[in-house]
């Protein structure tokens, strides 16, 4: 860390307080703290998509988006996308509307 190269944690601690044994073992527990009683759907023809609704579509506003981006404070950390928020602050006019589509987007199932 102190030389500068990225690291990545591949185990973590488990509720028996073992640690997981690999990478894949490291996902299946942080799914399941995050998001328990999950299942892994592997017939995509279940799924049925929904469209926005006009309710839905108030949730995720450009101003509602705006005001996130003025939050941030500008030469923070990027997060894991690398992106800077003093970034999305000097272009957010451009990307605004492209994330209102995208966030959107996520809502819709």
């Amino acid at each position: 860390m102190l030389a500068g190269k990225p690291t990545m944690q591949s185990t973590i601690c488990r509720d028996d307080g073992e640690w997981t044994n690999d990478s894949e073992e490291t996902l299946s527990v942080l799914l399941n703290a995050h998001f328990p009683g999950c299942t892994e759907v592997t017939d995509l023809s279940s799924i049925t998509l929904r469209t926005l609704v006009d309710e839905d579509r108030d949730i995720i506003t450009y101003e509602r988006v705006e005001w996130a981006i003025n939050s941030f404070q500008p030469y923070k950390s990027p997060g894991p996308d690398g992106i800077f928020p003093a970034l999305l602050q000097h272009c957010k006019r451009k990307i605004i509307p492209w994330l209102v589509m995208v966030y959107r987007g996520c809502l819709t199932k």
